[in-house]
Parts: structure tokens; sequence; C-alpha cells
């Protein structure tokens, strides 16, 4: 827990920073924002309730500190084209992002654990030939290809499942399922090419340890000495990896929902700027960000459960 509140401690500074990066997103932009949003056309009181909106005669310090201090409330401004609160169109749409991430995670690594484990205790035998073979192809592949070849197997020739669309979780979790299969074993294809290699690399390594070759000279089955002795010590690698990509797909898959019609964070982000949304594209990256943010420190924080070492070195 001490270490948990250092950590977070260390982390005020990264978001002071990533908050005034934000904010300042429609600053640096070329001209005046409010004619960017209405157009040379606007008329006076048009612009007059947008500058208003946008809080824009006001000093810069100021206007920064009355924002934050917004957004720590969970107000992040109103939508300029919708009129809708931005906090709430956040929150309608983060669930379907957070589901995708975490599902694909945790098939990627249902699979490529066992995968990376297997490989690493058969190194250099056809087993593990086949398994680098393939992964380095589905790598190879870009997930928006991968869907598409998805689709046309899945959806079109077997009519398996929905090409497109969303139902929430809420209104029945079968039909959810249904819907998000194929994005999240589009995004997991991926991932599970790459988590699997990197276990394998490093666990090929820790097998050949002293405390591994001795727990397999007391005749410990196969199983305990990858699962129990050389899978943990081997997971730092894959721990790290799965958290900035826990971050990156939370917000990275704008592709992936456009090709499934899927309502998500990123969807919203990539319609608000040829909008000129200003507000809810500041929302969004400001989420993002403070998303990743926190991740990271589960991540980090979760090395002393998988070494004990570090918290006593700490």
């Amino acid at each position: 827990m001490r270490l948990f509140g250092l950590r977070l401690l260390q982390l005020i500074p990264v978001l002071l920073i990533v908050t005034l990066a934000t904010f300042l997103l429609t600053e640096f932009l070329p001209g005046d924002p409010v004619y960017d949003i209405l157009g040379p056309e606007a008329r006076p009181e048009q612009i007059a309730l947008v500058r208003q909106q946008l809080d824009l005669d006001a000093p810069l310090p100021s206007r920064y500190v009355s924002w934050v201090s917004d957004a720590l409330q969970g107000d992040l401004g109103k939508s300029l084209i919708t009129g809708r609160s931005v906090s709430a169109t956040l929150r309608q749409r983060m669930p379907v992002n957070l589901e995708i991430a975490v599902l694909t995670q945790l098939l990627a690594l249902l699979v490529a654990i066992p995968l990376g484990a297997w490989s690493a205790y058969r190194a250099g035998r056809r087993f593990d030939r086949a398994v680098t073979t393939t992964s380095f192809g589905v790598v190879a592949v870009p997930p928006f290809l991968s869907a598409l070849i998805l689709v046309a197997i899945v959806a079109y020739k077997l009519r398996l499942l929905p090409n497109t669309g969303w139902t929430p979780i809420g209104q029945g979790i079968g039909e959810n399922l249904r819907y998000i299969a194929l994005p999240v074993v589009t995004l997991a294809l991926t991932e599970i090419a790459v988590y699997s290699q990197l276990l394998r690399s490093d666990m090929a390594a820790t097998l050949q340890e002293d405390y591994v070759l001795a727990a397999r000279a007391r005749g410990l089955s196969n199983r305990h000495v990858l699962m129990r002795e050389a899978l943990r010590p081997s997971s730092f690698s894959l721990i790290t990896l799965a958290g900035v990509n826990l971050g990156r797909l939370i917000g990275g898959t704008v592709i992936i929902e456009r090709i499934f019609g899927l309502p998500g964070l990123g969807t919203a982000i990539t319609q608000a700027i040829p909008a000129k949304d200003y507000t809810v594209l500041q929302g969004g990256v400001l989420l993002l960000a403070v998303a990743y943010l926190l991740i990271n420190l589960l991540v980090d924080v979760s090395y002393t459960f998988l070494d004990p070492r570090i918290k006593r070195h700490g």
C-alpha cells in the first residue's frame, strides 16, 4: 500500500503535464477557434456565445485552472455541436472500449501463456518452430485486414456472427458477446502472437536457471516446473507489454470501431476533429491519457507481487 501511494505521488507531475498539454490543444491551432467552429459568416451574438462557452476571454492561466478544477469534479463541458454534456457522452462510449480491451487481453493471455510456455519447453523443436512461424505471419497481417477476412468468412460465408452493430451488456450478455466476438478475436490475434513469442524468449532463459534445473532434478512434473517455477519470474516483460497494450487498446481501436460499427470512444474523438467539437476532443484525449497512466501505475505496482525482492529492495 505504501508503494502504491508513493507511485501515485510520483504520478501527479505527469498528470499536470498531461492536463496542460490537453488544455492547450486548441491554443496551438492556427486561426481563431471560434471562426473554425462557426464559419466566416457567423453573427456577433453567436461569436460571443461560443467565446463564453469556451471561456476564451479570460487569461490563459485562469482558464487552465478553471478547466482542471471542473474536470476534477467530472465536468468536461458541453459539446459545441450537440450541446450535450461531454462527460455523459464519454461515459456512454467508454464501456465499449473497456469491454473490448479487457476481453481482448484476457483472450490473448489465456492462449499466449500456454503457447509461449510450451514453446519454451520445446525450444527448437517442431512445435516451437510452427508457433514461431505462425506468429510472425499473424503479426505481418494488419488488424484491419484480419477484420475484413474474419467478416468475409465468419459473418458473410458461415453467417455465424453479425458483422456490424452493438448491443450493450445490460440488454443481454449473449447478444453482447455475439456482436463483440469478431472485434475481440481480430485484436487478440496480434496480441497472442506477440505475447507468446515474448514469453517464450524469457521463459527459455529462465528454464536454464539453477533453481529450475534443481526442480527438474527433484522429479517435479513439467507442468509444475513451467507454471510454478518458471512462469512468474518470466512474466515481467509480458505484464509490462500487456499493461501498455491495454491502454493502447482502450483508445487505439478506431479502425476496428469503424469496420464493426461500434459506438466507441475512438469514433467520438475522430468525429469531433472534422466537426471542430473541441470540448469533446479535449475531454476524450484527457480521459484516454489518464486511463493510460493509471494502467501503467497498476502494472508498476504488480511487479512487487511477481517478485517480492523488488519490494524489499525499495
